[in-house]
This record gives structure tokens, C-alpha cells and sequence, in this order.
């Protein structure tokens, strides 16, 4: 049924305020008249029957559980069209899944658990190539994490072969070799510094990344114009520290920025993870783009 738009504005209301309400055309002859007779047990009325309108609709549309289910099937048999196991097999990766939230691992575990299923449905026998890669974080997985429940029921399934790969930290030969490859120098110049960057970082390529950027940012790094390459002090190097987690290191960056910067982003984090333009450039008080 079409939707109508009634105004009490047009009907008087005793009240002396305007409302608009969208009903259902079906309890709309009930709905004005209960208002013509003003007063508050019209009103009162008005708001049942708007409330019973509002459960027939609700009764009539399909629940969470049915949409998620068809999004899931449809995502599935989107993957199905793109494989086959010789000529498109498809690699699906997802970095960071300790920080998926619960409506993710399910449309994973979906595909990950019931995508043969589409064969039998179809009465086909030959399966499909799909590979799902996870990386995640082991330290900020506790015992209760959700992710783990999911973990175990990939392993424990028969539709689903699982293999785990733990990654150790870089070796200490390994980090000089990236520093010195990142430098341009020699490794009789850099094993002193990849050394002490290995010690602080305990082989993290990540804290490594970060430790290495955090040098620039405190001048302990610099680049020699008349020497053509970077220069150090390693007794400073050695006496600067290193945050022991991602969210501390991030921090300290973030507070280095301008005040004026930092409380744009304290207000835009607000909006989740995405900000409109016109947020942004009310924020900034000019055009970005």
C-alpha cells in the first residue's frame, strides 16, 4: 500500500502543535478521525492506532535473520560465478581480523563453511577454488575473543580445510638486511643501527616501520646533502624509546600534531569511520578539495 503524508496542522489539533506523521493508508480514514474529535482521549486513540499500524507493518517485513541470510547466499553465489579451480581460483585476504566485528566473521564464516554447498543445491560435483587468508594479531586475541569460536569451528568443520601459519618476529640478520636496503648503505655502516632497532623493536617489522619513522620525526635521522646519505648518532638512537603497543605508538603520533588538527579529529571520530566533505570542511572552515 501507498504511503500518504498527514499533517494535524490541516486538522486543528487541540493541542495548537503541528505534527506530521507518516501512516499507513490503511488506518489513515481511522487515524483523522479519532484527531477530529480532539481532546486527549483522541489523541490517545490516534497513537493506538498508529501503534497497531506500526506492528502490522513490522509483522509483515522480513526479519534480520532473512535479509543477513540473503545477503550471505548472494555473496556465495557471487564467488561461485567468479571461480573455478583451474583457470580463476580467487584468493580472498583479510588483514586485521581481530578487530571485525561480529556481522564480518559471520558473512566469513558463510562463505568460508557452506560455499560447497551451492554445488549440491545445483547438483554439480566439482568444487570451487576459493582460498581465505586471515591475518591477525595472536596478543590481542584473549581467550574470550569471538574470533576464536570462529577459529574452532573452521577447524573442526569437514567442508573446510585449515592451516595455520604462526609469524615470528624478523632475526636480527633479517632487520639489518631491511635497514640497510632501506637506507641504501652497506651493512658495515647499519649493523650497529639495525642492531640496536632489532633490540628495541624485538624483530615486530611493524614497531620496526614505526621506530625507524619516529627517528626522522626527532631529528635523530637525517640526510646528508654534501655526504649523499643518511647520518645517525647511535648513542642517541640507543636513548630513545619504543612503546610497547600499536595504540600507544599511534597516540604519540597523533599528538604531535597541531591542537587545531587533533580536535578536527576528536569531533570527526564522532561520525564513525567515515566524514562527510562538508563535515570536514566545516571542521577546517575551508574547502579540502
Amino acid at each position: 500500500m501507498d504511503d500518504d503524508l498527514v499533517s494535524d496542522e490541516d486538522n486543528g489539533d487541540c493541542t495548537g502543535e503541528g505534527k506530521t506523521h507518516l501512516t499507513n493508508s490503511s488506518n489513515e480514514n481511522d487515524v483523522n478521525i479519532a484527531r477530529e474529535h480532539g481532546g486527549t482521549g483522541g489523541n490517545n486513540e490516534a497513537n493506538k492506532l498508529e501503534e497497531r499500524g506500526a506492528e502490522d507493518d513490522e509483522d509483515n517485513c522480513p526479519t534480520a535473520n532473512m535479509f543477513r541470510n540473503r545477503l550471505h547466499y548472494l555473496f556465495r553465489r557471487l564467488l561461485r560465478a567468479l571461480s573455478s579451480p583451474r583457470q580463476h581460483p580467487i584468493l580472498f585476504f583479510v588483514d586485521d581480523v581481530q578487530w571485525a566485528d561480529s556481522a564480518s566473521l559471520e558473512l566469513i564464516s558463510s562463505f568460508v563453511l557452506d560455499f560447497d554447498h551451492l554445488n549440491e543445491a545445483d547438483g554439480q560435483e566439482t568444487p570451487q577454488c576459493l582460498i581465505v587468508l586471515g591475518a591477525y594479531r595472536s596478543n590481542e586475541v584473549h581467550s574470550d575473543h569471538m574470533l576464536n569460536h570462529y577459529i574452532e569451528s573452521f577447524q573442526s568443520s569437514a567442508s573446510a580445510r585449515v592451516t595455520t601459519f604462526n609469524l615470528e618476529g624478523l632475526t636480527e640478520s633479517h632487520t639489518i638486511d631491511l635497514i640497510s636496503d632501506s637506507l641504501k648503505l652497506p651493512i658495515r655502516w647499519t649493523r650497529s643501527l639495525a642492531s640496536t632497532v632489532h633490540k628495541k623493536s624485538l624483530g615486530n617489522p611493524f614497531f620496526v616501520k614505526m621506530f625507524m619513522s619516529s627517528l626522522l620525526d626527532d631529528h635523530k635521522q637525517s640526510y646528508s646533502l654534501r655526504d649523499r646519505c643518511w647520518k645517525w648518532d647511535i648513542d642517541d638512537v640507543k636513548g630513545v624509546g619504543i612503546e610497547e603497543t600499536v595504540a600507544t605508538m599511534m597516540s604519540k603520533r597523533i599528538s604531535r600534531l597541531p591542537v587545531a588538527v587533533i580536535e578536527a579529529l576528536i569531533v570527526a571520530s564522532c561520525f564513525g569511520v567515515r566524514v562527510d566533505k562538508g563535515v570536514i570542511c566545516s571542521l577546517s572552515g575551508f574547502e579540502l578539495f
